[in-house]
């Protein structure tokens, strides 16, 4: 998969963008492509275009900012006749501006958009963090949280509000027991009990710090990393699994 995000901010004009809905892509690189396989769907023989088929994903945003899911567009990606995912950032102006890392076979980034109190003198931007599966564009553990739907059943956490526009992932070798959840989740599990579900560190799991200027969270990973590429592609910085 090659993932990217759109955004820009280099003046004053770009940033924010009414008007513009940004988004994050996977598409999948099909690089070898026999001829068989193109016999079968012409239609692999030469990059999508648009987002035809492309799986979309529709974010839905918590009462604190939290995003999850919908169940209605969470469906398994086929590869035989789509070639990737895609989502819309859900907030106003909210985009990417900062590289995508790996860890444990999850893309991590922060976005970044307008604060949505703008009486202040100082309403600097704030952010989102976004942990998912590159493969599939859906969260692949409950590291963010998790919430109960209405149904009962769990809805895990996609990204969680963020003070901090830039973070940094760092491995955890301090020993101490990761946390259950981020702060701004375990405060709005404190308030609202009824819509969320404990969740603890599972045996071969390993703990990575989120460092910003305010961010300190600790997320609990599979042990074990994918193998990333690097992929060029003008004007993008991507990630190739």
């Amino acid at each position: 998969m090659v993932v990217f995000g759109t955004g820009k901010s280099l003046s004053a004009n770009d940033f924010p963008a009414d008007g513009i809905t940004q988004r994050m892509y996977g598409v999948y690189d099909r690089s070898i492509i026999t001829s068989s396989e193109t016999a079968t769907n012409p239609a692999h023989a030469n990059p999508p275009r648009g987002t035809t088929t492309l799986l979309e994903r529709k974010l839905i945003s918590t009462s604190n900012g939290a995003l999850t899911v919908s169940a209605t567009s969470a469906n398994a990606l086929d590869l035989s006749h789509q070639d990737g995912w895609y989502f819309d950032f859900p907030s106003r102006s909210e985009m990417l501006l900062s590289s995508p890392d790996e860890r444990s076979e999850n893309i991590l980034f922060t976005s970044v958009r307008p604060a949505s109190d703008q009486s202040q003198c100082n309403h600097a931007p704030v952010g989102r963090f976004y942990m998912l599966d590159p493969n599939t564009g859906l969260p692949s553990s409950t590291s963010l949280g998790s919430l109960r739907q209405v149904n009962g059943q769990p809805s895990k956490l996609i990204a969680i509000p963020s003070t901090d526009q830039k973070v940094k992932l760092a491995s955890d070798r301090s020993g101490r027991v990761a946390a259950a959840k981020p702060a701004q989740t375990q405060k709005f599990c404190e308030e609202h009990p009824e819509q969320c579900l404990t969740q603890s560190c599972a045996a071969n799991t390993f703990a990575y710090r989120v460092i910003g200027q305010s961010a300190d969270h600790t997320l609990c990973m599979r042990s074990f990393n994918a193998r990333i590429g690097w992929r060029e592609v003008p004007g993008m910085n991507t990630f190739r699994r």
